[in-house]
């Protein structure tokens, strides 16, 4: 898993999921379901950015079997999100808002705000897609803006790169693009 976050932040995502998936197939049939939790997480962590997001949803739905619901855990809470992320990339827009208010709801039990704010970052870009880009953009602007003041800088990341995403499809372009530079800097 280190190893592949570093390939990750280092913008290697193939080798990303390469070293996940080598990690997955080399895991004994006997080992620490959480274990294989957490790897199947980082497969769908890894997989949305490689525009694999049948992979990320086949491996969250695998993880989901391994972590029950109660009682709440981050992992849990970690999963439920990417499980909502994975929907909506495939746009199953039917089936995200409940993943994403599992995710929620187990990331505030547990305290977990990293979570919160991946699924509070879904359900706002489904707003968008939806047809309410005002809500969606004052949902993004609240969780880049408290992301940014827990030191959450993937959180913040997502939130300003759709929050500019919006702005561009608005043609907003002035707001777009300082969002954008600004977003960019932070990274």
């Amino acid at each position: 898993l280190k190893a592949a976050d570093a390939a990750s932040v280092a913008g290697h995502a193939f080798r990303a999921m390469a070293l996940v998936k080598q990690a997955l197939a080399d895991l004994a049939e006997t080992a620490d379901p959480l274990g294989r939790a957490e790897l199947l997480l980082a497969t769908a962590r890894y997989s949305i950015p490689i525009d694999s997001e049948t992979d990320a949803l086949q491996a969250t739905a695998a993880a989901l079997r391994l972590v029950p619901a109660d009682p709440p855990t981050a992992l849990r809470a970690r999963i439920t999100a990417w499980q909502a992320r994975a929907l909506l990339a495939l746009g199953r827009n039917s089936d995200v808002s409940r993943w994403a208010q599992e995710a929620i709801e187990t990331a505030a039990a547990v305290g977990d705000p990293e979570a919160a704010a991946e699924a509070r970052t879904t359900l706002a870009v489904l707003d968008k897609r939806l047809g309410d880009p005002v809500a969606a953009t004052s949902a993004l602007r609240e969780v880049r803006d408290q992301a940014r003041a827990r030191g959450q800088l993937t959180a913040e990341l997502r939130a300003g790169y759709n929050l500019a995403t919006i702005y561009f499809d608005n043609g907003e372009l002035v707001p777009a693009v300082a969002t954008y530079e600004s977003t960019a800097h932070r990274a």
